[in-house]
Order: structure tokens, then C-alpha cells, then sequence
């Protein structure tokens, strides 16, 4: 079964639509799809034109965004749910509780990993099963220090330089969490993505593409 991840933050125009762009490109090979929202988004918006820039600066083209306000029916269709900032998590968790182990801040997600390197894949034999048990086996490590979590910066109606320190805060937050969640599955059907191998040679990769019988990473912001 297909693993669903969701980035949220708070207008789903800026930051959590920039991470789930770049984590669908990052894993794409795996059967993973990749969504967003925000919880105070207004539906049907686009992604902001400083974003843009900065996922086109990223590698990333041809987006095609729509802006989608937080649910529980979009909640519940989440394996792993990825915040922007410790409040936006605190929103998902008061909307859905039972998402509370899987659900983490962007930067606490990828310092957990970080803090845990010797993971090996589990036993699951799908991606959503998969997914849902790395993220449990997170949540029992001990927390990172609060200040290797930041919440990630709101570039909304701010000058250019704020965008780019706000890819600057995502971009390694993100490759640390696709290197993980590719990690946890089996050789032959592990991601093809540059990115992953370029930032993480120590860690090669197979060049065959998309394995049969997984999608390609789908974004659906």
C-alpha cells in the first residue's frame, strides 16, 4: 500500500509546499506520495512567487500547486506527518490525536534520525506499514535538544532573503529525512534520486529507475 506523506505549515504557500515538492522529488522510486496543507490556508491559492524562485533555484520545475486548508479527512490519510514549526504540529495533534507518534516537527524528524543512524529497515512488507513503524520507533528514542529543532522561518510577505533562509533551513532538513525513510527499504527498491546519491555517497544507490510495481513520487500539495 502506498505510504502518504504530509508537510503542513500555516498557508500552504510557502514552506510546506517547498518541502513536499523537494521530498517528492527526493524519493521518487518509492511507493510515497507527498502532500500538503496548511491550517490556515486558503483553498485553491498558488504557491508564492518567492517560493518558486527558490524551488526552481532548488532543481525543482513545473510546479504546479494548489493550496489545500488542514482537515481531519486530509489527516487521516497520513502516515507521517511533517510540521513546520512545534505549533503546527500542536494543531495537527488537536485535530487528530491519534496521529500524536507520527507526527514531528520537519527539523525534529530529521535530528531524531540524525541522533539514531544505525536504523535498519523493519519487517513491514508494504511502504505504508513501513512508513508508520519507523515513525513509531522515532518516537521511543530519546528527543533531540530543543535547540537542534528550530521551528522553520516564515518567509510570508518578507523580503527575498527570508525565502532563502528558509530553503536554507529545509533543503538539509529534507535530505536527512528522505536518506531515512529510504533507508527503511529493501535494497532493490530504494530511491534513484541525484540528490540522494550526491548528498549521501557513503550510501550507494541502484540506477534502474523506478522499480516495478512502485509509483513514482506523486505531489499533491
Amino acid at each position: 500500500m502506498t505510504a502518504t506523506i504530509l508537510t503542513v505549515c500555516s498557508g500552504n504557500i510557502c514552506r510546506s509546499p517547498f518541502a513536499a515538492a523537494l521530498l517528492c522529488e527526493r524519493l521518487a522510486g518509492l511507493d510515497v506520495r507527498v502532500e500538503s496543507a496548511g491550517t490556515i490556508a486558503t483553498d485553491g491559492l498558488p504557491m508564492s512567487s518567492q517560493t518558486l524562485i527558490q524551488a526552481r533555484l532548488a532543481g525543482i520545475a513545473d510546479l504546479d500547486h494548489s493550496a489545500r486548508f488542514l482537515t481531519e479527512r486530509i489527516l487521516a490519510e497520513a502516515d507521517l506527518v511533517l510540521a513546520m514549526t512545534a505549533e503546527h504540529r500542536s494543531a495537527v495533534v488537536r485535530l487528530l490525536p491519534s496521529l500524536a507518534r507520527r507526527t514531528f516537527t520537519l527539523t525534529e524528524f530529521a535530528a531524531r534520525v540524525a541522533a539514531n543512524p544505525e536504523s535498519t529497515p523493519g519487517t513491514a512488507t508494504d511502504a505504508k506499514s513501513a512508513l508508520r513503524d519507523y515513525a513509531r520507533s522515532l518516537v521511543r528514542r530519546p528527543a533531540p535538544a530543543a535547540e537542534a529543532t528550530p521551528d522553520v522561518e516564515d518567509p510570508y510577505g518578507r523580503l527575498a532573503e527570508a525565502y532563502a533562509r528558509m530553503a536554507e533551513q529545509i533543503i538539509p532538513a529534507v535530505d536527512a529525512v528522505a536518506q531515512a525513510i529510504d533507508s527503511q527499504f529493501p535494497e532493490e527498491q530504494r530511491g534513484t534520486s541525484e540528490h540522494l546519491t550526491r548528498a549521501f555517497p557513503e550510501e550507494p544507490r541502484g540506477t534502474s529507475g523506478v522499480s516495478k510495481g512502485h509509483t513514482r513520487t506523486e505531489t499533491r500539495h
